[in-house]
């Protein structure tokens, strides 16, 4: 299966600063990139961000803001792949279709801002912590990246078949 790490991380270091891209992050001053370290705590600081996107912009996600999710989404992903007991690798939603084609029936067959990219570990079981930024916006604090990750990052690695 191709992986999207490289790509994916690229989207990391553009929402924590070490590398630019066209544009920026909305608002991007409201978020304190100091503190992002891909540490489990730095994702406090990315809830802080989401909630400010979440009071502006919670009745609808305007499209000018995918970038932002986008990168968002590949620094909590990467948080995980650093400190998981599993294993991951960013897979792109098509590839990962194309291997496990019984998700398609899960997944559907478009491919979204929040399916994006998966990571994807064992077996092709699969998480989507580019959603979660998208779904924080919309619902709330509720949807927290740091507990969405604290809860990924302790689940045990799972014994190949």
């Amino acid at each position: 299966m191709l992986d999207v790490n490289d790509k994916m991380m690229a989207y990391a270091e553009i929402f924590e600063g070490s590398l630019r891209a066209d544009g920026d992050l909305h608002d991007h001053a409201k978020l304190d990139r100091s503190k992002l370290d891909y540490s489990l705590q730095s994702l406090r600081e990315v809830d802080q961000y989401l909630l400010h996107l979440h009071n502006k912009f919670y009745e609808r996600v305007p499209p000018f803001l995918n970038p932002t999710i986008l990168c968002c989404g590949g620094y909590t992903g990467e948080v995980i792949r650093r400190h998981a007991k599993r294993q991951f690798t960013w897979v792109d939603f098509y590839e990962y279709l194309r291997c496990y084609p019984p998700s398609f029936d899960k997944l559907g067959a478009e491919k979204t801002l929040g399916f994006f990219s998966l990571l994807v570990h064992g077996d092709g079981e699969f998480i989507m912590p580019i959603n979660k930024p998208l779904m924080f916006i919309t619902r709330g604090p509720d949807e927290s990246v740091w507990y969405y990750a604290s809860r990924e990052i302790k689940k045990k690695a799972t014994t190949p078949r």
